[in-house]
């Protein structure tokens, strides 16, 4: 059975891009005042337009991309492996076995436990940077399934 993230995980996908497009826009709009650009030239163009409208088009993007990637966002614990599919413009499927599980992570950032919310953070064997993340996950059941799915069977032991 296909499970989906945490409705709220939208928040703060919504959330963290708009303050990157705050970040973003705010140091254009520097770049701007400090007349790196030449104005002069160009009637058309008010000191703080292009910051402005990067800011716009950022923020639309910032807040219809997460209800996208939700919607792309699943993942399945089966018997013997960890199945998840993601992605809006490149989807990707990811497939772990659980022999190749070493350690499993919670983690919540400070926007998370706004939301009461959690990512587990998989550590497979492997090439550097072989790890997957599930975000958005209730802070109670990625504890929960963390445990699950490192669960210790006989031939962990031997």
């Amino acid at each position: 059975m296909m499970y989906r993230l945490d409705p709220r995980i939208k928040g703060i996908w919504i959330l963290k891009n708009l303050l990157l497009s705050i970040i973003i826009s705010m140091g254009i709009l520097f770049y701007e005042l400090t007349r790196l650009f030449r104005f002069e030239d160009a009637l058309f163009f008010n000191h703080g337009l292009v910051a402005f409208m990067v800011f716009i088009g950022m923020s639309i993007i910032g807040i219809i991309f997460p209800f996208l990637s939700y919607y792309y966002w699943k993942y399945e614990i089966r018997e013997n492996e960890l199945y998840i599919e993601r992605g809006v413009l490149t989807k990707i499927r990811t497939v772990a076995p659980r022999t190749r599980i070493q350690h499993l992570d919670v983690s919540q950032g400070v926007i998370e436990r706004m939301f009461g919310l959690a990512r587990l953070i998989i550590y497979t064997a492997g090439s550097r940077g072989a790890d997957i993340v599930i975000p958005g996950l209730e802070a109670r059941y990625a504890d929960e399934l963390r445990d699950s799915i490192k669960d210790i069977k006989n031939e962990d032991i031997l």
